[in-house]
C-alpha cells in the first residue's frame, strides 16, 4: 500500500525452510512465446527518488558453512536467425558538480586460508568465430573534454615474503595460414607539447 507521509508498504516473498535438508526455491519466469511472438520480458526496476538516493538492486547468494558458496549467473539467449543477445552493464551518470560518475567494480574472491589458498581467477574471453574472425576485446578510458583523459594501469602486485611478483605476459597467437598478430605500442601525437615516451624498465 501507499504511505502518504511515511514509507510505503514492502513486499516480502520467503519460501519455506528445510530443517534437515534443502530450503524451498523461488522461480520467476515468463513462458515461451507462440509461433508469431516474443517471450515476455522480465523487468527488475527501483523507483525514482526526488529527495535522496534511489533504491538499490541487491542480488546475493548465501554463505556456505560446509560447501561452495552459491554462484550468481546471468546468461543471454542464443540467436539462430540473428545476433546473440547482448549483455550490458552501465554505471550511472551524474550531473552534479565536483563528483564522479558511477563506478563499475569487479573483484574475484579472496582465499583467506593459510594453507594452499589461491585467490579467485578473473577471465575475460571474447567469442569464437567458427568461419570468420573471433570477437575482439576493446578497453577504452573516458575522454577528458577540457583536461586529461583517463589512464589505464595494468600491474601485478608486490610479492609476499616467500614468492616472486606476478608475471606480465603480452602475446599474440600462432598463425597457420598467414602472418601472426603484431604487438603495437604507440603514444599519441602532441599538438602543443612533447610527444609521449615509451619506456621499458
Amino acid at each position: 500500500g501507499e504511505g502518504q507521509s511515511r514509507t510505503g508498504g514492502s513486499i516480502s516473498i520467503t519460501t519455506g525452510s528445510g530443517v534437515e535438508t534443502t530450503s524451498g526455491g523461488i522461480v520467476l519466469n515468463t513462458p515461451n512465446a507462440g509461433l508469431d511472438g516474443v517471450s515476455g520480458a522480465f523487468t527488475l526496476t527501483t523507483g525514482t527518488a526526488s529527495g535522496g538516493s534511489s533504491g538499490m538492486v541487491d542480488v546475493t547468494t548465501g554463505q556456505a558453512t560446509s560447501g561452495n558458496g552459491g554462484s550468481v549467473r546471468f546468461t543471454v539467449g542464443t540467436g539462430d536467425d540473428g545476433d546473440g543477445g547482448a549483455f550490458s552493464v552501465t554505471a550511472g551518470n551524474t550531473t552534479a558538480d565536483s563528483v564522479t560518475g558511477g563506478l563499475i567494480e569487479m573483484t574475484s574472491g579472496i582465499a583467506s586460508s593459510t594453507t594452499d589458498a589461491i585467490g579467485g581467477h578473473m577471465t575475460l574471453d571474447a567469442g569464437e568465430g567458427q568461419s570468420l574472425t573471433g570477437g575482439s576485446i576493446s578497453i577504452t578510458t573516458g575522454s577528458g573534454v577540457e583536461t586529461t583523459s583517463g589512464g589505464i594501469v595494468l600491474n601485478t602486485p608486490d610479492a609476499g615474503l616467500d614468492g616472486v611478483s606476478g608475471a606480465f605476459t603480452l602475446t599474440t597467437g600462432t598463425a597457420s595460414g598467414g602472418s601472426s598478430g603484431m604487438v603495437d605500442v604507440t603514444t599519441g601525437q602532441a599538438t602543443s607539447g612533447n610527444g609521449g615516451a615509451v619506456r621499458f624498465t
